[in-house]
């Protein structure tokens, strides 16, 4: 639902999440990036340890 509601009301917002990130998490590093804050452990998820806790369905 979450989801469907970020792609209805914030579009370009939503489409920027192409890697389908949760979306807490992606606010939450939209945020940060535009502070320029850096909080990830990795340098890329690709090997970060918390990939699985970032990315994937909504459960």
């Amino acid at each position: 639902m979450l989801s469907e509601l970020m792609h209805g009301r914030f579009t370009s917002l939503a489409e920027r999440n192409t890697q389908d990130m949760k979306w807490k998490k992606f606010l939450y590093k939209q945020l940060c990036e535009r502070e320029q804050i850096r909080v990830c452990k990795a340098p890329s998820c690709g090997v970060c340890t918390d990939y699985a806790v970032c990315f994937g369905p909504e459960d």
